[in-house]
């Protein structure tokens, strides 16, 4: 991720392309890490309680 902000922020993108490239990395590596846990329990969809939204 930090890789391709960087090659991002070297190159000339509208303002705001590089926040929200961030913003939608970092959700989508979250998401996406919760599967290798196995600490939490199972819902829906096999999701996490942090997926589901099921606080």
């Amino acid at each position: 991720m930090f890789g391709l902000l960087l090659v991002l922020k070297n190159k000339r993108v509208p303002k705001g392309i590089l926040f929200i490239t961030y913003q939608c990395s970092y959700a989508f590596r979250r998401f996406t890490l919760e599967f290798l846990r196995g600490d939490t329990p199972r819902y829906l969809f096999n999701w996490s309680t942090a997926q589901s939204d099921q606080y």
